[in-house]
């Protein structure tokens, strides 16, 4: 029996979603078969590793045939909700923002983000990466409108935490957070921060070490 999306370990949801990138790019090239040792080495990981996370997902295979591409997309994008349109907002048009909503509006099609904000005269009633901008005085009042529950926060630093506590007020339930500081939200809102300038310092660490 397949597992729900809550009992997936986040680890297990990060594979699958490489692996899903993995298929994706395999079908594009008309490719039907792909092998657990592949795919591994594609992912990083294990062929161990892969075939006890695609068994969580109802995906069948064998190391002598393999497994079929579509099959595997199918499942894992049932896992992942692939189904549901998830509608997004994004908070700071700036040049990073500019740079998310052009990603998001090309490569991520379950996330539709529906309205970006800002606070600089010039952004707003613009239309970038084909997302209207609009005055952030606007932005309770779209979240409720459009049911959104996801939100994308791309300011500085020092505005981050009052910006989310609006976001929250206002109905969302997940954050993307690429402002360098750490959110202090209630326990039913889930927060992914990516902070650039931690994982630049990082590579350059580690890549002193070569």
């Amino acid at each position: 029996m397949n597992k729900t999306r809550k009992e997936i370990p986040v680890n297990t949801l990060e594979r699958m979603v490489k692996y899903r990138r993995i298929l994706d790019n395999y079908a594009a090239d008309g490719k039907t078969i792909i092998y657990s040792h592949e795919m591994a080495k594609l992912a990083g990981n294990t062929p161990s590793q892969m075939r006890r996370d695609l068994m969580s997902c109802g995906c069948a295979g064998s190391t002598r045939a393999g497994y079929n591409v579509q099959e595997m997309q199918t499942n894992i994008k049932s896992v992942l909700g692939y189904s549901e349109t998830k509608q997004t907002i994004l908070v700071g048009v700036g040049n990073l923002g500019k740079a998310i909503l052009s990603y998001f509006s090309f490569r991520v099609p379950r996330v539709q983000v529906v309205a970006a904000f800002d606070v600089m005269p010039h952004r707003i009633d613009r239309v970038i990466s084909g997302t209207r901008c609009h005055d952030i005085k606007e932005m309770e009042t779209i979240i409720k409108e459009q049911s959104v529950t996801l939100g994308i926060i791309t300011v500085p630093r020092e505005e981050a935490q009052a910006l989310a506590d609006r976001l929250v007020a206002a109905g969302i339930v997940g954050i993307l957070n690429f402002a360098p500081v750490t959110l202090d939200l209630p326990d039913h809102v889930y927060v992914e921060n990516m902070d650039i300038t931690m994982k630049i310092e990082k590579i350059a660490f580690y890549s002193g070490e070569k």
